[in-house]
């Protein structure tokens, strides 16, 4: 099943399509639309989605299992908590300039995801953002971030490098517990508070 979202939707309803056990595909217009809570989760066979602006619900796309790439264009200026969550198969993912946050859980147990690149422009990596995420290997925090939320990192147990940009002023408490595999993280010395 294909869904084709008309450039006059505004906005997709809590759980308007979660869980439709056959949706594989949604195609989003150009405008600005506001996806929110569970919109499309549970949609197991759903395999992209690409959305070029608009704002994004929490659990909106949680456990959608063959989910296996996310492209977040520069219009999307907000992607609230646990978006992409269990998103089993999850291993590319395209974040645009618009967003200041990686929401809180946002790729949260997402066991696939190897390597992810966080623009300039976020602020801030939420609580649990990438928590779980066996497979991410190395983590470049870019300048802009000024703060890793708790337990960010937490359980990334094939992590093994970390860089933390030069504007890190805040680690938050576990943020990098569990990350068995970690042979070396650089912080900065605008770090002032870990824990």
């Amino acid at each position: 099943v294909k869904v084709i979202i008309g450039n006059s939707v505004t906005k997709i309803g809590r759980q308007a399509f979660g869980p439709c056990e056959n949706l594989e595909e949604i195609i989003f217009g150009n405008q600005y639309i506001t996806i929110e809570y569970d919109a499309f989760s549970g949609c197991d066979k759903l395999k992209k989605v690409e959305m070029s602006s608009g704002k994004i619900g929490s659990s909106a796309f949680s456990g959608c299992f063959f989910l296996s790439e996310v492209i977040i264009g520069d219009g999307v200026d907000f992607v609230d908590s646990y978006a992409f969550s269990n998103c089993a198969l999850l291993n590319n993912v395209k974040i645009g300039s618009g967003l200041s946050k990686i929401g809180d859980g946002m790729f949260y147990d997402c066991d696939n995801l190897k390597e992810i690149t966080i623009p300039n422009t976020v602020e801030e990596i939420g609580a649990s953002a990438f928590s779980k995420c066996t497979s991410l290997d190395s983590i470049m925090i870019p300048d802009g971030v000024k703060k890793i939320g708790d337990a960010a990192f937490e359980g990334c147990t094939d992590l093994k490098k970390v860089i933390i940009g030069s504007n890190v002023e805040e680690i938050g408490v576990s943020a990098f517990s569990g990350c068995t595999g970690l042979d070396s993280i650089m912080i900065t010395n605008g770090v002032k508070k870990i824990g």
